[in-house]
Formats: structure tokens, sequence, C-alpha cells
């Protein structure tokens, strides 16, 4: 029986986003960046972010 491995599925995320990047670290910071802009729970933080530095 196959069980979640967190481990793996990490490994596997690490593996495929160096490959997108070919193993650059500039790019890889390049396409992290992007990928933040359409991803709702960075969105999300960022507005709580701004907000909580509005109140103070």
């Amino acid at each position: 029986m196959k069980t979640f491995d967190c481990i793996e599925m990490q490994r596997e995320i690490r593996d495929k986003i160096s490959k997108e990047s070919n193993y650059d670290i500039h790019t890889l910071v390049l396409n992290l960046k992007e990928r933040n802009k359409s991803n709702e729970f960075y969105k999300f933080l960022i507005e709580k972010k701004s907000k909580e530095l509005e109140l103070a």
C-alpha cells in the first residue's frame, strides 16, 4: 500500500522548478516572483500586510 510522502512531493516540486529555471538562481527568483502575481494566497498576505501598516 502506497501512502502519501510529503518529503518526496517537496523533492519533486523543487526538481520541477529548478529545471524550469535551468538551474539558475536568478531565473528561479524571477519565475517565483512572476508566479506570485497570480497566487491568491500571496495576494491575501500582501493585502493583509498593507492594512496592518495603515493601522500602525
